[in-house]
């Protein structure tokens, strides 16, 4: 059984499992795609064709930044959490693992 999250709207649901690679980069701009092609702060090739198709813009409150999909996930995969369950899995003070919620502990990709 996978997962739930709820989100600030309280919408639940599976959160997506990308993987890593460019087969993984071009599902989440697809993702990206039908989730916020709408949204006035997103635009991709979908919407603006003057946009090469493997990038996608994001209206900050600073202004619009380009991104380029390649490469993506695993530039923005935020590895200091993994790091930390790591660290705090090989302690030998057992009072570290209430730290971590049950479910992160047994999650294997978390």
């Amino acid at each position: 059984m996978h997962p739930r999250v709820t989100d600030t709207n309280n919408n639940t649901r599976t959160p997506v499992t990308w993987g890593t690679g460019d087969h993984a980069d071009a599902t989440l701009l697809r993702a990206f795609d039908e989730r916020f092609l709408l949204h006035a702060h997103y635009k991709s090739w979908e919407s603006d064709k003057q946009l090469e198709r493997d990038q996608f813009v994001l209206k900050h409150y600073a202004g619009a930044v380009r991104y380029t999909i390649g490469g993506f996930i695993d530039k923005n995969n935020d590895l200091l959490f993994r790091d930390l369950k790591v660290l705090l899995l090989s302690s030998p003070i057992l009072l570290l693992l209430l730290l971590l919620p049950l479910p992160l502990l047994l999650c294997r990709h978390c």
